[in-house]
């Protein structure tokens, strides 16, 4: 029962953690696009230096939001299914892959754009998809944790009446 309940509160810390990482993705874009709608004519080369690390910091939380999700994953694909089946581990790790494929979209957009070669109405309309995909990716995960959530609370009652 103690490993189950470790297993249960280290769970519930990783949301905690992921929650964490989706706040940096959500402030490095909201800095992002705060500069964008700052931008007009041609870029300087403060702009463009400024304009560059805030892309390689969106970059990176993005990765490190995708890393800390993969690490959780790994954990809970090997620690929930005893505890709670074959057939809702399944359901979740269906999830998991689509939360890894919502995150591969903006990756792709964030990577594959040279911001600094575009001009102000390319730069708001990939901005705007740039945040649609992050927002996707967030809200699907958010509704995600808060399954998981509501059946590592389950576990963890069950735990306490035993």
């Amino acid at each position: 029962m103690a490993d189950v309940s470790a297993i249960v509160n280290s769970l519930l810390y990783e949301h905690g953690a992921i929650r964490q990482y989706m706040r940096t993705v959500n402030s490095a874009l909201n800095e992002q696009e705060e500069f964008f709608l700052k931008k007009s004519g041609e870029w300087s080369p403060s702009q463009v230096e400024t304009l560059l690390r805030n892309q390689v910091n969106l970059q990176h939380s993005v990765t490190n939001l995708e890393d800390g999700l993969l690490n959780h994953y790994t954990c809970e694909e090997k620690e929930l299914p005893p505890l709670i089946g074959d057939y809702l581990t399944r359901a979740l790790m269906s999830e998991h892959k689509e939360v890894l494929e919502y995150l591969r979209r903006a990756r792709l957009l964030l990577y594959d754009t040279d911001l600094k070669e575009l001009g102000r109405e390319e730069l708001m309309a990939r901005s705007y998809d740039i945040r649609l995909a992050i927002d996707n990716a967030r809200l699907f995960i958010e509704a995600h944790l808060a399954k998981e959530d509501a059946i590592i609370q389950l576990l963890k009652k069950a735990l306490e009446k035993s």
